[in-house]
């Protein structure tokens, strides 16, 4: 009911162009100078730099990983396992506050906020664009993982002698790739997309990522190597396909928000849940489907005919008699 209600609220607030809380965030950020100063991003020394700067990082790092080379990741998560158990209530805490559901959510209200604070066109195709591919980088990463076989979380790696924080449930995880973390890779896509809107907004989620990912480290969530080269794959995608803001696709969905605001907000609304929970609800549901299809290839002929012999003889349609 609470998702509900805050739905309704903004389409109310769009509809009515009250914006009572967007109007307030627009204040604050002009008091405080994170105006937004968009330019569209051209085909700049700083742009080619970093996205050859990233792929390049990605592919090396994506080899030590192969090749199973990562004697600086265990020298890293050496260091930060001294502090565990130090304190339950705050392991608890940054568990819980960096977990999958809790951080990207707070980049998507930033996404939002930017949204009504800042409607200008450029900067609102920014914000679908960075939705969107977003779940590109959060597949790709998950693809990556399955090609990068047998780096397993480092809770999980026999290898390395770590003390895990009270809050880590050494049975999780079991049978996950580690590299990249695609934790990593989705948070730094959508990071990226402030920092196009709003550079020093997007210094501040810099910050914010950075800190999250040291602390998926301290968890023995991941190695060093994984949340870099996430951070790596999510920053070159994003920029890879950062002209296509300017795309047929991207401006008719803007044109489409003027012609159905309701409609809109409701798929807007739905994509931006899925983003902020890291699509959990949506594998969720693809792996129910997959399950129940592969639960109905797997039954045996023999059974159809006993299920169609109790309600009514159909053997004979099942074993291919006429």
């Amino acid at each position: 009911m609470t998702h509900y209600n805050i739905f309704c609220c903004l389409l109310w607030c769009e509809k009515e162009k009250k914006y009572f809380g967007f109007g307030m965030f627009k204040e604050i950020l002009g008091y405080l100078g994170l105006e937004s100063r968009m330019e569209y991003p051209g085909k700049s020394l700083s742009r080619k730099t970093i996205l050859v700067g990233s792929g390049v990082l990605f592919l090396i790092l994506t080899a030590l990983a192969r090749f199973h080379v990562g004697s600086g990741d265990y020298a890293i998560v050496e260091a930060l396992n001294t502090l565990a158990n130090r304190s339950y209530i705050i392991d608890a805490f940054l568990y819980w506050f960096t977990s999958d559901g809790v951080t990207v959510a707070v980049v998507v209200a930033v996404l939002f906020g930017l949204w009504f604070a800042y409607p200008s066109r450029t900067d609102r195709s920014i914000i679908l664009y960075g939705l969107v591919f977003s779940m590109l980088v959060g597949t790709l990463s998950r693809l990556a993982q399955l090609a990068v076989r047998g780096h397993v979380r480092l809770l999980h790696d026999a290898d390395v002698h770590v003390v895990l924080p009270l809050p880590v449930d050494p049975t999780s995880l079991t049978g996950w790739g580690s590299f990249p973390s695609d934790h990593a890779a989705l948070l730094a896509g959508l990071v990226l997309s402030v920092w196009l809107i709003s550079r020093r907004i997007g210094l501040v989620l810099i910050g914010f990522a950075v800190l999250v990912n040291l602390c998926r480290i301290y968890f023995c969530i991941h190695y060093p190597t994984d949340v870099l080269a996430g951070s790596a794959l999510g920053v070159f995608v994003v920029e890879l396909g950062l002209p296509l803001i300017r795309s047929y696709p991207v401006q008719a969905t803007l044109d489409f928000e003027q012609r159905r605001p309701g409609v809109f907000y409701g798929l807007f609304f739905y994509g931006s849940f899925s983003v902020a929970s890291m699509l959990l609800s949506v594998r969720d549901e693809a792996q129910t489907i997959k399950h129940a299809i592969k639960a109905t290839l797997h039954i045996p002929r023999h059974h159809y005919g006993e299920m169609g012999g109790k309600n009514g003889g159909c053997e004979g349609v099942v074993s291919g008699e006429r």
